[in-house]
This record gives structure tokens, C-alpha cells and sequence, in this order.
């Protein structure tokens, strides 16, 4: 059982977001808890407690580790034309569009049913080309539009919500990221930071966290920046 976006009970808004000096326009949620209370009186019961919890709309809203990635991608800017750049756990894309009109070779990755949809539909408002989607599951293989080792910066924004998912996520910097290459994982202070710093060593990564102060009108909030390494030997 799956909705189309076109069916889907949510309000959508669109929001403005700056980047540097581009204006990035996203249809995104109007309120993440009104999307998730219409959703789930929508479904009334059906599907099973895992499905339910893969189609909760998380997926449409911009969340302060996004801009915190956003900022970092401004400060490099033009050393992203041509680079080969994965987003995992994409969502609104919103790391992934400004890194394409940068010039990047970029892959947003996702594996929500309405995040291609939705993807298209943002792509299409800020003409913005250069980027094309993958659904992906980290517990499964890759598919092989997804390259092992071909990305020179893979990038990840606040997915480290749940126990298992710092080795999870963290392998998947190891399997993406090309030998020298140079990840971006962001997050808001959850409890999972030991257990992402263990899995960086078990897959011989570097890690570096810093803490990094995003400020936008109305709100501050200080993110977690971990960067991750790929040694070249």
C-alpha cells in the first residue's frame, strides 16, 4: 500500500531558504506534526508498525542540520564544480540542489516513496538540473546507479535518530566515498555520538566533530559537524 503525493493528506507550503547569495525555493510540509497526526488518522490502522514508521513524513521538512550543511557548502562553493557528491537520506534535497547549481555531479539518495516526487517537483521550481535520485536502502545492496567508492563528498543531515543507525550510517560513508574523499554528517545532539565515532574506526574512516552555530531569522541552534575522511591508501 503506498499513496502518491497528489493523495497524500498533508498541507504544503513554500518556503524560501538563502544560500550565500541563492535563493532556494521548497515545497515542503507547513507543520512536520500536523503531516504526521493527518497521515496516520489517514491510514486508520492499515499497513504493518514498520510500515508506518518508513512512510512517516519526516522526509518534507527542513531540518536546522541541513542548513548547518548548507553554510559549509557555500564556504567551498566553487570547488564543487564537477565533484561527485552523494546526499543519503535526502528528504527535501535541499544540500543536494544548492550543491548542483555549484556545478556538482550530484546523487540524492532516499528510500521514502514521495521524496523522488517531491525532489522533482523542487527541481522544476529552481530550474536546477545536474542531479538525478536513487532510491536507496542502506540495509541492502547497492544499486549499481549508486557507485562504490565514487563520490568524492557523500553528505548526510540529521539521520541518527534511532540506536542502530550510527554503524549504518557510518558504512555507508565507507562503501560511497572515493579513497581521499571527504563526508559531512550533521546532527542535532542525540546520544549516539560514541557509537559514531566507534564505527569510524571500525571502518577506518577519520572523524573530526566539531560544533557549528546555524542562525536563521527568528532561530538559533548549535549542530553537530562531523566530518569524515577517506584515507587515499
Amino acid at each position: 500500500m503506498q499513496l502518491s503525493l497528489e493523495d497524500t493528506p498533508y498541507s504544503w507550503t513554500l518556503r524560501v531558504e538563502e544560500a550565500g547569495d541563492q535563493s532556494v525555493r521548497l515545497h515542503a510540509l507547513t507543520s512536520f506534526e500536523d503531516a504526521s497526526d493527518r497521515l496516520y488518522r489517514h491510514l486508520q490502522g492499515r499497513g504493518s508498525a514498520g510500515y508506518r514508521q518508513d512512510i512517516s513524513p519526516m522526509f518534507g521538512v527542513i531540518w536546522g542540520s541541513c542548513r548547518a550543511v548548507v553554510d559549509r557548502l557555500v564556504e567551498v562553493g566553487d570547488e564543487l564544480d564537477g565533484q561527485r557528491i552523494l546526499e543519503l537520506g535526502c528528504g527535501l534535497a535541499l544540500p543536494s540542489l544548492v550543491a548542483a547549481r555549484y556545478g556538482a555531479e550530484v546523487m540524492a539518495t532516499d528510500m521514502h516513496h514521495h521524496a523522488e516526487a517531491l525532489l522533482a517537483k523542487n527541481m522544476v521550481e529552481n530550474d536546477v538540473s545536474g542531479l538525478v535520485y536513487s532510491n536507496l536502502d542502506w540495509r541492502e545492496p547497492a544499486p549499481s546507479q549508486v557507485p562504490l567508492g565514487g563520490f568524492d563528498r557523500v553528505l548526510a543531515c540529521d539521520v541518527l535518530f534511532a540506536y542502530e543507525l550510527p554503524e549504518l550510517v557510518i558504512a555507508q560513508f565507507a562503501r560511497f566515498l572515493a579513497p581521499g574523499g571527504v563526508g559531512w554528517l550533521t546532527d542535532p545532539g542525540r546520544a549516539w555520538l560514541d557509537e559514531v565515532v566507534a564505527a569510524g574506526e571500525r571502518h577506518h574512516l577519520i572523524l573530526n566533530i566539531d560544533v557549528v552555530e546555524v542562525i536563521r531569522p527568528g532561530k538559533q541552534e548549535d549542530i553537530y559537524f562531523i566530518e569524515i575522511r577517506r584515507p587515499k591508501g
